[in-house]
């Protein structure tokens, strides 16, 4: 290479180097992402620690909290649908289709969603066949779950999604002993459970050496994970079981009024809250690190409703007057609550009377306002996503 070559080799090279200046940069009409589409529909269907890195963007993306707080899931015949309720109030809508049923005999029934990941029951009702599977929907991955006997409207999913996107834990309650304690009065039910649990790592069930005995028994309910523990809802009170620690403890709830009472479990800041509606309140509850609740939030639910009477009205939540005194509302049980996620915001779901859909409202505490955020038709149930 002569020195005439090398002269020109070597200018080239600098030239690439060298940045363009702002001004001789070109600027393509209509190249801009909209920063609405970059919050809600791209951000959050990064990975935990891929999104971490992402900070140092600017100052607003630096503390992450524009980010959706509160995302709900429902799978119905044909599809998943995710939405996604941002701070501002946005709701973005995300469908994905059931492609992990076998076939169209199959239906699946939405067992526990942690932290992005299902764990679904699918079941064909013409062969009386059903099993398993941990899907997610994002990534349209699962597996199958080995049947680990008995009913499995009970297991609990445990999912890290900061620090593994693959390793998760399916916990089973399994019954160990049933007695009985008959009075005049009435029957008691002592039921003993252990625990079983499924890692995805090995692939197998392994049984685990905690027990608890549970009186009064009614029913083992919904189940939540929250950082290392997982809470059941037992009859009148709470079972805790401490994966890594294999200990079960037994939490008394919150006062309980006679009557209709429905509650929904949720997690604050790696805290679990419990919102119940009972009586004319709904009741926010924090477990706080001390093992006690505290009660962070009560609103008088029919003074709600009275004061946005309107809104009410077209859901089918009828009140009665007789002059200007409300005596009573008709279809009360159609309000129930929906986990507590931070926030002056609290979630209700709406069972329509006139219809089939579901609508989820939103109620502000700090200014009394009311939004529909989504209306469902096809699920049969609602539970947090929480990505």
């Amino acid at each position: 290479m002569d020195d005439d070559e090398f002269s020109a080799t070597t200018k080239t090279k600098k030239q690439k180097r060298e940045p363009s200046s702002p001004a001789s940069a070109p600027v393509i009409a209509g190249c801009m992402i909209p920063e609405e589409l970059i919050l809600c529909e791209i951000l959050p269907r990064l990975p935990y620690k891929l999104l971490c890195r992402f900070k140092c963007v600017c100052k607003k993306w630096n503390n992450l909290k524009f980010l959706p707080n509160y995302q709900l899931v429902s799978v119905g015949k044909d599809e998943t649908l995710v939405y996604t309720i941002t701070t501002p109030g946005i709701t973005v809508c995300k469908s994905y289709p059931n492609s992990f049923l076998p076939n169209d005999d199959y239906r699946a029934r939405l067992i526990s969603s942690t932290n992005g990941l299902l764990c679904l029951e699918l079941e064909n009702n013409t062969i009386n066949h059903s099993f398993l599977y941990v899907h997610n929907p994002l990534t349209s991955e699962g597996r199958v779950i080995p049947d680990s006997g008995g009913c499995v409207n009970s297991v609990a999913l445990a999912f890290e999604s900061k620090t593994s996107s693959t390793d998760y834990k399916i916990i089973h309650p399994v019954k160990l002993r049933h007695d009985c304690e008959s009075t005049r009065a009435s029957r008691r039910h002592i039921l003993t459970f252990g625990f079983v649990i499924f890692s995805s790592t090995t692939s197998k069930w392994v049984s685990t050496n905690a027990k608890v005995t549970i009186r009064d028994f009614i029913k083992l309910g919904k189940s939540i994970y929250v950082k290392g523990v997982v809470y059941w809802e037992c009859s009148n009170q709470l079972m805790s079981f401490n994966i890594e620690e294999d200990v079960c403890t037994i939490i008394t709830l919150p006062e309980n009024i006679p009557g209709l009472n429905f509650n929904e479990m949720g997690v604050c800041k790696d805290q679990l809250t419990y919102t119940k509606i009972c009586g004319f309140h709904v009741q926010v509850w924090l477990l706080n690190n001390n093992g006690n609740w505290e009660q962070i939030y009560k609103v008088n639910n029919l003074q709600m409703i009275v004061d946005n009477e309107s809104f009410f009205l077209p859901l089918g939540l009828l009140l009665m007057r007789k002059g200007k005194k409300v005596e009573r509302m008709f279809y009360m049980n159609k309000l129930l609550p929906l986990p507590f996620y931070g926030g002056e915001k609290l979630y209700m779901r709406v069972r329509s009377v006139f219809h089939y859909e579901d609508t989820v409202i939103l109620y502000n505490i700090k200014t009394g306002d009311f939004s529909r955020v989504i209306e469902n038709r096809c699920a049969d149930r609602i539970l947090p996503y929480n990505t």
